[in-house]
């Protein structure tokens, strides 16, 4: 059996965007450019938990709002992940 692994070949400068709506004021927060090795065979979205990163940035306790809040709050849930193309480095 032949056995494989994927290499880490690039490096890729990625910010991540969110952006809610709490108790009428609306929220962005964007995170600080950071550099992420990802192998070049498969799309660097597939290769980080980002939704789990995005999550990690919100400073909101679900179990503290009401059930209004709440709703609002995942309605307008969105997050985006920016990949600087530009600027991937070629590891090889």
């Amino acid at each position: 059996m032949l056995m494989t692994k994927i290499v880490d070949d690039r490096i890729a400068l990625v910010t991540i965007k969110v952006k809610y709506a709490l108790m009428e004021e609306e929220v962005e927060i964007t995170s600080t450019i950071t550099p992420f090795e990802y192998c070049s065979k498969m799309s660097i979205l597939d290769q980080y938990d980002f939704l789990s990163m995005a999550y990690s940035m919100i400073d909101v306790e679900a179990s503290e709002l009401d059930v209004d809040d709440y709703i609002s709050f995942q309605e307008s849930l969105d997050f985006t992940v920016i990949v600087d193309d530009i600027n991937i480095v070629n590891l090889n």
